[in-house]
This record gives structure tokens, C-alpha cells and sequence, in this order.
């Protein structure tokens, strides 16, 4: 059921079922989002265990969403602002997510499935993408990807996930197509422009690069990081170089490579630090920017202001620092702290894009349920 429920929530991009010119997620913008819904409920609904309570993250999350639906009730009545209640389903469905995974409790071999399974849907959802949207491997100066930034993110969720099946795999030969794998997520990425993903992407893979020796030979690896980067600058084909340039500055729809996101920010920071609006930023909605503000935390506080926003933004950064202290003791080298490293990718994500990494559920869910799984895991599951 689960796996059927990632696979579909993949497939919910691909071209046949993703509407042209539509959102993304759940509600609206592909014609798989009905039967994602109910395969996500009956999925929550065998798996309700209230012994994940136990578990702090669990706690918290639970706390913040609840402190955040009786905010949202309270703005809709009084400022007539029903925006938050979307923020608080996407929360609840994280949260479901985590608690789908907590009961999953798989052993080694199913979760590698599910792994393999996962990733490889997204990688096939990514080249139809860029095979209908973009007639192949090219860089467009605008772009055509339907849902880029959702598309990037998943496709960056598959590089990890392969990432983690090949530190943690055995067999030679599994690693080598694992890599070929994850590298041909990484040229779709580039395909597409989905430059926070990238790079969520890269990062993540050389920190796991460094923690694969458990802290030993840092320097050494870091050296031979920093000579193999030189040495790609070098001497790699002008088409290569050519390609990653223009995934990054072709056609910019700004002033400068953040496609003006710089001025969006400078422009909520001048509005939330003048008047006295932090406390309760543009809940009235009277403000208006050009653009959205493309960072999850300072979105939501610009949004909702630090009073009402207090519950997001508390789960957020109780998430981050759950997240990294958790990535800090993981082992790369077994699957199932695959759960923590995989959700960095939306946290990393989140600092350049303004809905994760809650949202979109087609995009966060499943790795939450990896999350739900690793968080178990570490009592419970043996490999």
C-alpha cells in the first residue's frame, strides 16, 4: 500500500496526468491528486498508533499543529485570512506521514524496495518532463517544466535515496548502476533549472561522502573533494561546462541569478521591521510585494507575522535542529537512516523556495514516511 502510494504520488507529475499552467499538489494541478488522497487516508488509517507519542518529534509536532489550527481559526474570524488553513493541512499531512511510517516498520529488503521503487518512478517522471516539456536534454531560457521547483525537489529526493543505497550497498555492481543512477538524476535537475534542488542535492551528497568514514580521513577526503572539482573545472568538455552555466544563469527572470529573489527578501525585511509589523506581518494582506518571498521562515513571519506564525515557525526550527542532531550520529553505510538525510533535502530546499518542507504533499509525504521510518528504527527494526 505504501509503495503504491509513493509510486503514485510521483506519477502524479508526470505530463499525462500534470495539468499545463496548473499548481501543484493535492488540490488541484493533476488529475492523480483524488486517488493520491485515498490511498494517503486509508493508508493513515491502519497505521493510527498513538505510541508514536513517545517520541519527542512526534510530541511536538502534534503541540504546534494544534496551537496552529485555533491561529488559523482566530485570523479567519477576525481578519477574514483563511490562507493558514492550507499551512496547517500541509502540516497534518506531514504529520500523518511520519505516523505512516512509524507503523510501516520494514524490514531491510522492503525498505530498499521502497527505496529503489521510489526513485526510479521519479526519475522516469523527470525525463518524460523533459522529453514532452523541453524536447530533450537542452537548456531552455524559459522554463517549461510544469512545477519546476515541486519536479526539482522530488528529483532531488531521488538522488539521495540513491545516494543512501549506495553507501549502504554491498555489491560492486549495484553501486556502479546506483551512481549511474544518481548522476543521470543530477543531469535531469540541471535539465529542468531547478537550482535549489541541485544544490540541496550536491550538498548532501558530499556530506555523505564525509560521514560514510565515520569522521576518519576528513582531510583526506576533503582534499581529493577539492582536487576532483578543480580538475572537472579544467578539463571537463566545454559542453559540460556550458550546460551547468546556462542551467544556472540562462534566461534569468530577475536582476541577477536569484531571479530577483534578493529584492523580494530586502523588500519583506524593510516591511516586518518598519510600523510595527513583526508581530503580525501582512495578515491584513494590504501589503504587496513583487513576488513571492522564496524562504519558508521568513515567508511565514511575513506572512502571518512572529505572533501568529509562532507555531510553524517553532516546528521548523525544532525540525532543523532535530534533523541535523539526528544526521550527526546516523550511520550512511545502513538504510535505514535513510530517513533523516532524505527530508534534509526539503529542509535545504525550503531556505530558497517558499512551501517546503511541508508542501507540497505530492513532494514532502513520502519523506516524511521515511522519516516516521527511521525514527523507529532505531529500537525496533534490525537489519
Amino acid at each position: 500500500m505504501v509503495l503504491l502510494l509513493c509510486v503514485i504520488m510521483a506519477l502524479s507529475y508526470h505530463p499525462i496526468f500534470f495539468e499545463m499552467n496548473a499548481s501543484s499538489g493535492q488540490a488541484s494541478g493533476t488529475a492523480l491528486s483524488k486517488v493520491v488522497l485515498l490511498l494517503y487516508a486509508f493508508a493513515l488509517i491502519i497505521s493510527l498508533d498513538i505510541s508514536c507519542l513517545r517520541r519527542k518529534l512526534f510530541q511536538v509536532f502534534l503541540i504546534c499543529v494544534m496551537l496552529g489550527a485555533i491561529v488559523a481559526v482566530f485570523i479567519n474570524a477576525v481578519y477574514g485570512n483563511d490562507t493558514m488553513f492550507s499551512k496547517i493541512k500541509d502540516l497534518l499531512m506531514c504529520f500523518g506521514g511520519m505516523m505512516i511510517g512509524w507503523c510501516l516498520a520494514p524490514k531491510h529488503k522492503q525498505l530498499k524496495l521502497l527505496l529503489i521503487v521510489s526513485s526510479a518512478t521519479m526519475f522516469f517522471v523527470g525525463l518524460m518532463q523533459v522529453m514532452t516539456n523541453i524536447g530533450g536534454f537542452v537548456i531552455e531560457d524559459l522554463y517549461l517544466t510544469n512545477a519546476k521547483n515541486s519536479v526539482g525537489a522530488m528529483l532531488a529526493t531521488g538522488v539521495v535515496m540513491q545516494s543512501c543505497l549506495f553507501f549502504a550497498e554491498e555489491n560492486k555492481i549495484l553501486r556502479i548502476i546506483e551512481l549511474i543512477l544518481l548522476i543521470f538524476g543530477i543531469v535531469l535537475i540541471l535539465t529542468i533549472r531547478a537550482r535549489a534542488a541541485l544544490l540541496s542535492s550536491i550538498l548532501l551528497l558530499v556530506l555523505m561522502v564525509f560521514k560514510s568514514s565515520n569522521g576518519k580521513h576528513v582531510f583526506k577526503k576533503l582534499m581529493i573533494i577539492s582536487i576532483a572539482a578543480v580538475l572537472f573545472f579544467f578539463f571537463a568538455p566545454d559542453f559540460v561546462m556550458e550546460y551547468i552555466n546556462d542551467s544556472f544563469t540562462s534566461g534569468q527572470q530577475g536582476d541577477d541569478i536569484t531571479s530577483g529573489r534578493v529584492y523580494t527578501y530586502a523588500d519583506a525585511l524593510k516591511f516586518l521591521f518598519s510600523g510595527g509589523n513583526l508581530l503580525e506581518g501582512n495578515v491584513q494582506g494590504y501589503h504587496i510585494l513583487n513576488g513571492w518571498v522564496h524562504n519558508y521562515l521568513l515567508g511565514q513571519v511575513y506572512n502571518y507575522g512572529l505572533l501568529y506564525a509562532l507555531p510553524m515557525v517553532v516546528l521548523y526550527l525544532y525540525l532543523i535542529v532535530f534533523l541535523i542532531k539526528r544526521f550527526l550520529k546516523a550511520n550512511v553505510k545502513t538504510i535505514f537512516s535513510c530517513g533523516y538525510i532524505v527530508i534534509l533535502v526539503l529542509v535545504i530546499t525550503s531556505l530558497l523556495e517558499p512551501t517546503f518542507p511541508f508542501s507540497p504533499g505530492t513532494v514532502s509525504v513520502e519523506s516524511f514516511i521515511l522519516l516516521g521510518v527511521s525514527i523507529r528504527s532505531r529500537t525496533l527494526i534490525k537489519d
